[in-house]
This record gives structure tokens, C-alpha cells and sequence, in this order.
């Protein structure tokens, strides 16, 4: 499931939300997925400058 997931980011920026809407990950589990990929550094996530709601997300290097 977390090797689908870091390919559907690949090395674009994308927010949380649109891979909900993608359909990459579903609503519920979405960020459990997220913190545990963050945690051991493969993603890391940082807030929108328009909206501070929201959560941009990106590959590290570490992969």
C-alpha cells in the first residue's frame, strides 16, 4: 500500500487531499498512512501558503 502511494506522488508536490480525490488512498486511513511514511523521513509534509489548512506533501531524498 505505501509503495502504490510514494509512486503516486512521485516527484511532483501534492496536497493530502488530492489523493483522496485520486482515489491513491482512501479518506479514512489517509493520514495514518501519511504520518507513517513522515516519521521515518520518505515524505515530508509542510503547510500551503494559501491555505494554511491544507498539507503539501513530498518525496525526501532518503528514497
Amino acid at each position: 500500500m505505501w509503495a502504490l502511494l510514494l509512486t503516486n506522488i512521485g516527484e511532483q508536490e501534492i496536497v493530502i487531499r488530492d489523493l483522496v480525490e485520486r482515489g491513491y488512498c482512501l479518506g479514512s486511513n489517509v493520514s495514518y498512512n501519511i504520518k507513517k511514511l513522515t516519521d521515518p523521513g520518505y515524505l515530508d509534509q509542510e503547510r500551503s501558503a494559501h491555505d494554511r489548512r491544507s498539507m503539501i506533501i513530498r518525496l525526501t531524498e532518503r528514497l
